[in-house]
């Protein structure tokens, strides 16, 4: 189990889970640009497309998130990358979170209202320059 410092990024943390579970470092790409879901699948594509350089064949692509962000981060992902779905193949894990009953209820309240303004938020981050 990774302990929480303040001076490693999220993405180091879930990568040390994923080199403890056994994954081949040289398969862990990190993101740690970004400041929010559109910001990342934003950043992640544009990384993928500087690695990628063979596109007859696809890329398989698993994103790790919590399990009550899964499915807007499929959404929102899957919306991002339409435009390479021929050479990338994504796919989303939710990984069990360990929270309380109240922090539970909190994030159901959050994610119902980032679901409810996704296609807005989508368009904002589609005008920006990537």
């Amino acid at each position: 189990m990774v302990e929480k410092r303040a001076n490693i990024t999220e993405a180091e943390c879930m990568k040390q889970i994923a080199l403890d579970a056994g994954v081949d470092p040289s398969l862990i790409v990190l993101e740690e640009v970004s400041w929010n879901t559109f910001s990342n699948a934003f950043c992640t594509k544009k990384l993928l497309l500087h690695l990628i350089t063979k596109r007859e064949r696809k890329t398989e692509v698993i994103i790790i998130t919590s399990d009550f962000h899964a499915e807007r981060v499929k959404r929102v992902f899957e919306a991002v990358f339409d435009d390479c779905k021929d050479f990338i193949s994504l796919s989303v894990e939710g990984a069990e979170a360990t929270l309380t009953e109240e922090q539970k209820a909190r994030e159901a309240r959050a994610e119902a209202q980032m679901m409810a303004k996704l296609e807005a938020d989508f368009q904002r981050h589609l005008a920006m320059t990537w």
